[in-house]
């Protein structure tokens, strides 16, 4: 069984512009920013169904549907009939949560990247981008 690491860096938002409000109620923006040399790390493990894990999880980090790791993955699970495994994701969280330096967000799109990746759906990157 082949375990797969990924890591997902933090960054740090130098400028930020909202252009507009989109119709799903998020925000259309333009950002400068930088990444940052601290990153959470997720290990994806194909097992029989998703589950996500967290190592030292005294943190509170949700590990349900609240989680954005949860919901990127259902969101691309949702575009495919076909996969050849589910994953279980194990994160070893070094970002802050609620720190304002993007973990959420960026572990969300390492999900969607590497899931992608993973089950050769060829989504190309710009349709990843929500």
């Amino acid at each position: 069984m082949s375990t797969n690491i990924y890591y997902s860096y933090a960054k740090i938002n130098l400028g930020l512009l909202i252009l507009n409000k989109r119709d799903d109620g998020y925000h259309n923006i333009r950002s400068i920013f930088i990444e940052l040399n601290l990153a959470d790390e997720l290990i994806f493990q194909p097992s029989s169904k998703l589950v996500l894990t967290a190592e030292n999880n005294n943190i509170k980090l949700p590990l349900d549907e609240n989680n954005l790791i949860i919901q990127a993955y259902r969101l691309i699970r949702s575009k495919t009939k076909t996969v050849q495994n589910e994953y279980t994701i194990h994160i070893r969280k070094h970002i802050p949560i609620f720190a304002g330096l993007g973990g959420g967000s960026s572990n969300a799109a390492i999900t969607l990247s590497v899931l992608n990746k993973l089950w050769n759906l060829n989504i190309p990157k710009v349709d990843l981008e929500i």
